[in-house]
């Protein structure tokens, strides 16, 4: 079983996004900036205090990272997968950025080509430990 974190910085500030462009939004809403930091590079400028920007959007029922990917993007909408998944919440596709949380607290984040660990969730702060319980 893995949970899923998403930011949804892009749903919740869409309209600020195209008023004041990607840069200046960033520069006024720290959950823009995070999403926008790791959209691309995943990992490379994620750091831990990004984490209470996430929200945690669903439950995968699924033996690996790999799986849990294949089953939450679902690319022939098989219902089969999709029973797998509880969803708690609006979501988009999963994407670079996007981090599963393991039953043992471990988090990985979605890569432009696979996974990169980010961490336990014993390591991250009090704050942030209530975004991934």
């Amino acid at each position: 079983m893995y949970k899923l974190l998403q930011n949804q910085a892009v749903m919740n500030f869409r309209n600020e996004i195209n008023d004041l462009g990607w840069e200046e939004a960033g520069k006024k809403f720290p959950a823009v900036k995070a999403a926008r930091d790791v959209q691309f590079l995943g990992s490379e400028l994620f750091t831990q205090d990004m984490i209470v920007h996430y929200t945690h959007v669903a439950d995968i029922d699924a033996n690996n990272t790999e799986d849990a990917f294949f089953m939450h993007n679902n690319p022939a909408g098989d219902p089969i997968l999709e029973q797998q998944i509880t969803r708690y919440g609006p979501q988009h596709s999963m994407s670079v950025g996007d981090i599963l949380v393991s039953e043992e607290g471990h988090l990985y984040m979605v890569e432009n080509m696979g996974f990169a660990y980010v961490g336990d969730a014993t390591g991250y702060t009090t704050a942030a430990k209530s975004v991934i319980a």
